[in-house]
């Protein structure tokens, strides 16, 4: 943040000296108070201008190498330096008011364990205690914990001592019916899901086997309040479930892959959550729609999903792109991802009110992060989303550039603003890349990003 800068010279006149202090205690009161003002840019859904759809062959055509698929070296690895904070008039971009000019006081910037190029595993208990692991990112082993907000962090107590210490996390989630810690990824003795109660006791929940389809590292882990579950693959189509809770930490899993399949065969799931026992999912691959899995499993049965396009494959708007992220609660369910063509973050809402299915397309909203001023004309790609009631919040990179954005929509995606960190009038945002994000008990957002970074934006 840019202070006031003031120039002192040694007067020869006790009045002029006097008259200078004056001065400069107004300019800096000035000052402090142009510091206070938030300037944010906000977008209404109903707005028939779309900016950004062209597409750049450059801008995050390459899923991340994270989950198993082709890097990309232009995707946010090396700064284009046609891509500063000068307007390109090749992106459509023209010189904005709105876009930070102010820096914003609203934010909270800390850091947490895991440093490496990404953060997938992040779990809020309340807005003081959160959990984060290292597992996808490039570096780093353990699970960690704050009790105060992200200042502090430390390595999980655990019985048998230290069991996480050398984990590769992916995946962290609290059942809010077992009140069980799961935690999805890479342990010793070949254990791929464990539960962690309050006494920091393991639990066996899930064993990789030597058979195909059993020998895959976990990404993501939910069980239903009935005791049925799922594990789905970090970087492969395969998954397996359980009808109910089991001591068998092997044998009670059965191979689910077939149920999330398109016309050209499996397809790969990239996040999961549950509400009860409805499972809902999200994924597809870089070389067809995207897709969102929705509730179909019946009780004492096989694993299913209802797989269901975002886009029409046979209209004009149709593109190739993979959802990243899902959140879904009683108020309905949020999903986040990028046309892969055209480099630009999608995000797609559900809000279940009036009796209205979510497997009918019609009920879904649709909004491209291009809408948005800031982020106009820029490589955008949203890996991770939050939702609790109708405050939903998207946050993902600018994958040319290297930088991360937070939107927000209060009135359950009707409409939505950028809350980034732009300081000095910025065009790039301060904020690193961001992969996950929990709202607050009061609205507002916690994230966790690239480099370690965790961050908490509070109006």
């Amino acid at each position: 943040m840019t202070e006031p800068t003031t120039h002192r010279a040694k007067s020869l006149m006790p009045w002029i000296l006097t008259l200078g202090v004056i001065t400069m205690s107004t300019s800096v009161a000035c000052g402090l108070l142009g510091e206070e003002e938030n300037n944010m840019t906000t977008v209404d859904m109903s707005g028939d201008v779309d900016q950004g759809t062209t597409p750049d062959e450059d801008q995050g055509t390459t899923p991340d190498e994270d989950q198993g698929t082709t890097p990309d070296e232009d995707q946010g690895t090396i700064p284009d330096e046609d891509q500063g904070t000068t307007p390109d008039e090749d992106m459509g971009t023209e010189p904005d008011e709105d876009m930070g000019t102010e820096p914003t006081s609203n934010w909270k910037i800390m850091s947490h364990p895991c440093a490496g190029n990404r953060t997938d595993a992040l779990h809020c208990d309340d807005d003081s205690t959160c959990y984060t692991g290292c597992g996808t990112t490039t570096s780093g082993r353990g699970m960690y914990v704050t009790t105060d907000g992200g200042v502090t962090w430390n390595p999980m107590s655990t019985t048998p001592d230290e069991f996480l210490n050398a984990s590769r996390v992916n995946d962290i989630w609290r059942s809010p019916d077992d009140g069980l810690l799961y935690v999805a990824g890479d342990h010793s003795v070949s254990f791929g899901v464990v539960s962690v109660d309050d006494s920091g006791t393991i639990g066996e929940v899930f064993k990789r086997g030597n058979t195909v389809g059993f020998g895959f590292t976990p990404g993501n882990f939910r069980r239903g309040s009935s005791g049925r579950a799922v594990v789905e693959s970090l970087t492969g189509v395969d998954l397996v479930y359980r009808n109910a809770d089991s001591d068998d930490p092997s044998e009670s899993w059965l191979d689910g892959s077939d149920a999330v399949s398109g016309a050209r065969g499996r397809l790969q799931t990239l996040d999961l959550d549950v509400v009860g026992d409805d499972f809902y999912g999200c994924g597809s691959t870089i070389a067809d729609t995207p897709r969102v899995y929705l509730p179909a499993w019946d009780a004492d049965s096989e694993y299913d999903v209802e797989v269901m396009n975002l886009v029409d494959p046979e209209s004009l708007a149709a593109y190739n792109g993979e959802m990243w992220g899902i959140d879904a609660d009683e108020s309905g369910v949020v999903v986040g991802g990028v046309n892969q063509a055209a480099g630009v973050g999608m995000v797609y809402v559900f809000n279940a009110e009036g009796g209205l299915a979510p497997n009918d397309l019609a009920n879904w909203s649709e909004f491209r992060v291009s809408k948005v001023p800031t982020l106009t004309g820029k490589a955008t790609w949203v890996q991770g989303v939050c939702r609790s009631g109708n405050t939903i919040y998207a946050v993902g990179r600018e994958s040319r550039e290297g930088w991360g954005f937070v939107l927000r929509s209060q009135d359950a995606g009707e409409s939505w603003e950028d809350i980034s960190l732009y300081e000095g009038g910025a065009s790039k945002s301060s904020l690193a890349d961001a992969y996950r994000c929990h709202v607050t008990s009061t609205g507002g957002v916690i994230i966790a990003g690239s480099g370690g970074q965790f961050a908490v934006y509070e109006d």
